[in-house]
């Protein structure tokens, strides 16, 4: 979103699904369409969002959220083009994998050794209580029955999360720095 931000001044742009304003509303839509990597002929009347980018004094606070009706084949479409990874999956990177056992495990319990141990983790909800904490009103709860995906760049100061069950897809971004 290169375009919201600039090296000279506060700014701050916020769109939501409900804007009242045309122009706002089709910017908002159209920023939605770019994040997701969709084309403009999707029908986007399913889609929930609210975007905030904001960057002056204290640097840039960007906050989306959005809600998205489609199938699994659509939900796998959009998976697939922002290169997010299943944390169950064997490829996760090891930066990402420290920053969930981080922000997952107990103070009082031991870290987790393997990818294994990661599933463990899905399994016990803990990585869905995360994602809860960070996700807007209008998203769905997640739970462990849902499918959750991360960009490999997630950590304390950037980060994508997507989650997928039954028709819904739920997607978080967030930058800080």
């Amino acid at each position: 979103m290169e375009l919201l931000h600039d090296d000279w001044g506060i700014r701050q742009h916020c769109f939501k699904d409900n804007d009242l304003d045309p122009r706002l509303l089709e910017q908002g839509k159209a920023i939605v369409l770019e994040i997701l990597k969709l084309q403009s002929s999707i029908d986007i009347s399913s889609i929930e969002y609210n975007l905030s980018f904001y960057s002056g004094g204290i640097g840039i606070i960007d906050k989306v959220f959005i809600k998205l009706s489609c199938d699994s084949t659509k939900a796998s479409e959009i998976i697939s083009s922002l290169k997010l990874v299943d944390i169950s999956n064997d490829n996760l990177d090891w930066e990402l994998r420290d920053y969930l056992i981080s922000r997952t495990i107990d103070e009082d319990s031991e870290e987790p050794d393997d990818s294994v141990e990661i599933c463990t983790l899905i399994l016990n909800n803990k990585i869905s209580r995360l994602v809860n904490e960070e996700k807007a009103d209008f998203q769905d709860i997640a739970s462990s029955e849902h499918f959750i995906y991360f960009g490999k760049g997630t950590g304390p100061n950037h980060g994508e999360i997507i989650y997928y069950l039954n028709g819904s897809l739920n997607y978080i971004s967030y930058a800080y720095g």
